[in-house]
């Protein structure tokens, strides 16, 4: 195993060092598995951010310039921004999703049930799964919001409103209502200049080079970013000092400890919560965990994808979480 370098950006503490063996036991594990190529690993603990990168032997070393797809993480990013055009009084949670439609679409409704805007991210809308679809031809046979059907065609959707609903695409809206803000430079859908040359190249577990996803991804699963970028955005997230990170934080679906935000999905028992996303699509694979009691946030983001991969990477980011803080809840 090769490990290429330390960055923290943050002044070293005390504490620090113990973080980087924790971490670097944690990837010791990972990349024990014939097929994994890179991993890039982030501890947010405290507000303080770590950042690691580690290649297995004979592959190229990411680094805090190499850029990753993050698939599905892209969907707490749409959660975000209707957050904030919620706070902002373009648009209620509960809307029906036909007000910004047109005409036509009487089809989107189960006996007088309509899909509202919040179940486009707690994938119980009643859309199909496939990236786009024809909405006219869609027939719920559930009311929204009580069957679980995951779904990239309501994400896209949701772009899609999003988009029109402030006049800019939602790779703009992304850039320009969180990354900028954020300090987020390399977080993007369509690469500036410079950027295309830096996104890591995807490997499935035959060592056969992947595409990532295509352009019907959008707000499902299209974005790309990178380790320092993502630290910035799991801090904010962590913090839940904002009113937008809030109102994503808040359940929109519940079942017993578990419950689904703009997104996010969380679990809370015994008074502690733990709150994550994960995303794949062909050659990658990326998980974010956020442990707001315990200051902790583990983000980790893959070049290769297998059966195999997200299992692993939550055992990596649970045991990094356990030993930073022994209370913090598993992913599950």
């Amino acid at each position: 195993m090769r490990i290429w370098g330390l960055v923290l950006l943050f002044p070293l503490l005390a504490a620090a060092s113990d973080v980087n063996d924790v971490v670097a036991n944690a990837a010791k594990a990972y990349l024990a598995a014939p097929a994994t190529r890179t991993l890039s690993i982030g501890v947010v603990e405290h507000s303080r951010m770590h950042s690691y990168h580690y290649a297995s032997p004979g592959q190229p070393a990411p680094d805090d310039q190499t850029i990753y797809p993050i698939a599905s993480l892209t969907k707490t990013f749409a959660g975000a921004l209707l957050a904030q055009a919620a706070l902002e009084h373009k648009l209620k949670l509960d809307d029906d999703v036909r007000l910004y439609l047109g005409a036509g679409y009487d089809n989107l409704a189960f006996e007088g049930q309509p899909i509202r805007l919040y179940h486009l991210l707690n994938h119980r809308s009643g859309l199909p799964f496939d990236n786009q679809v024809d909405l006219h031809s869609v027939r719920l046979s559930a009311p929204p919001g009580t069957r679980f059907q995951y779904s990239n065609a309501a994400a896209n959707l949701l772009g899609d409103i999003l988009a029109r609903t402030y006049g800019s695409s939602f790779d703009q809206l992304v850039r320009q209502r969180i990354a900028a803000p954020l300090g987020m430079q390399d977080t993007f859908a369509e690469p500036g200049a410079g950027q295309a040359s830096r996104v890591a190249v995807g490997y499935d577990d035959n060592g056969v080079r992947q595409s990532g996803a295509d352009a019907g991804f959008q707000a499902a699963g299209g974005l790309k970013s990178s380790l320092p970028d993502m630290l910035r955005y799991a801090r904010w997230q962590l913090k839940e000092s904002d009113a937008v990170v809030r109102l994503s934080h808040q359940p929109t679906y519940t079942s017993d400890d578990y419950a689904v935000g703009l997104n996010w999905q969380m679990l809370t028992k015994d008074a502690q919560r733990v709150l994550w996303q994960d995303g794949a699509i062909p050659g990658y694979a990326s998980l974010v965990a956020l442990h707001p009691q315990q200051g902790i946030a583990v983000v980790v983001l893959s070049n290769q994808l297998d059966r195999t991969t997200l299992g692993r990477l939550r055992v990596l980011v649970n045991g990094i979480a356990h030993a930073l803080s022994a209370d913090s809840l598993d992913v599950p």
